[in-house]
């Protein structure tokens, strides 16, 4: 069994991400390599309000709520949660606060699959203290959402819901993302979080 403090509870919907690929240009005395930059955006953002899809909240519906574009790293706004894979429709959109902890941070993330639970995870370590600092101490008891490319994987409450008494460990530096990942989709994330 694996050692590792994981802050995501539940299912998170698949996530199928290209890797980013290195090129190399020549150049007069050597060879340079050139990183292509991650195209995946991986964000931690604090839940201030969900609402489920099908539902109007002061007249206005997630539809209307939800910008095309979301919204830039340091601002608050909707985001959709990723579509139902059968359905292929959004459940539900969150009002989420500024990003707390950006993909900047990742010092590694691995796939690794779990012979009990039969699931692909990502498993995610956050340079030193960098998780806790900005997370795990200030938000214990709060919903952080998890967000991917502008949609929300998940919205776990951070050492358990607001009912729980006690956080007797902070999480990180190391979280899990897990749940519906296909061996190849939980690698590709992966190498795209990697790559920053």
């Amino acid at each position: 069994m694996r050692a590792v403090t994981t802050v995501i509870v539940g299912s998170v919907i698949a996530v199928a991400c290209s890797s980013s690929s290195n090129t190399s240009s020549p150049t007069t005395s050597s060879t340079t390599r050139t990183r292509t930059p991650s195209t995946v955006q991986l964000q931690n953002r604090l839940v201030l309000s969900e609402l489920p899809a099908s539902i109007s909240y002061r007249g206005k519906t997630c539809t209307t709520l939800v910008p095309a574009k979301p919204p830039a790293d340091q601002a608050a706004g909707w985001f959709w949660d990723k579509p139902d894979p059968t359905t292929k429709r959004h459940t539900s959109c969150f009002q989420l606060g500024p990003d707390l902890l950006s993909q900047q941070h990742v010092k590694t993330a691995t796939a690794e699959y779990d012979a009990e639970q039969r699931e692909w995870s990502v498993d995610v370590t956050y340079r030193g203290t960098s998780f806790a600092d900005a997370i795990g101490s200030k938000y214990a008891h709060q919903q952080i959402a998890i967000v991917l490319d502008g949609q929300v994987l998940s919205a776990p409450f951070v050492c358990g819901t607001p009912s729980a008494s006690t956080c007797n460990s902070l999480p990180g530096p190391t979280v899990t993302i897990s749940g519906g990942f296909t061996k190849t989709s939980a690698q590709s994330l992966a190498a795209e979080l990697r790559a920053n």
